[in-house]
């Protein structure tokens, strides 16, 4: 599976399926396949700087939360109009904090929820954009 995914996103896969079964048993031990995945508290191979190739020399492993903390702060992941499911811009997000009405009639302006709105406004989410 990972190596189909890292095809999927263009990226060099230089495992084999032992190699890479090998890896994992090295990193969590006997127990791996059951460690491993994309949950909160399970572990995943890391590029590391989330570049170059998967291979020996440039991963490790690391928790689902840490990895998705690092593409965070890497810049690496998608954020803000960049994600595939973004709604909003950053003009929006600015217009949104600055706009003096209610979460709800805001939310219906632009087509979200007065949830999304709350979270603009006390910086949760889109924090990036000032």
């Amino acid at each position: 599976m990972q190596y189909y995914t890292a095809q999927l996103r263009g990226i060099k896969f230089d495992f084999t399926f032992e190699e890479w079964c090998q890896w994992w048993e090295r990193h969590l031990g006997p127990n791996w396949f059951n460690l491993r995945g994309r949950k909160k508290g399970q572990y995943q191979m890391a590029r590391f700087g989330d570049t170059g190739p998967y291979a020996e020399w440039n991963v490790e492993c690391i928790t689902v939360t840490k990895n998705c903390s690092d593409r965070r702060l890497n810049g690496t992941g998608p954020s803000g109009e960049h994600n595939r499911g973004a709604k909003l811009t950053a003009k929006d997000v600015k217009a949104i904090r600055l706009d003096p009405r209610s979460c709800v009639e805001i939310g219906v302006t632009y087509g979200v929820t007065r949830t999304t709105v709350n979270m603009i406004r006390m910086r949760k989410t889109w924090a990036h954009i000032t």
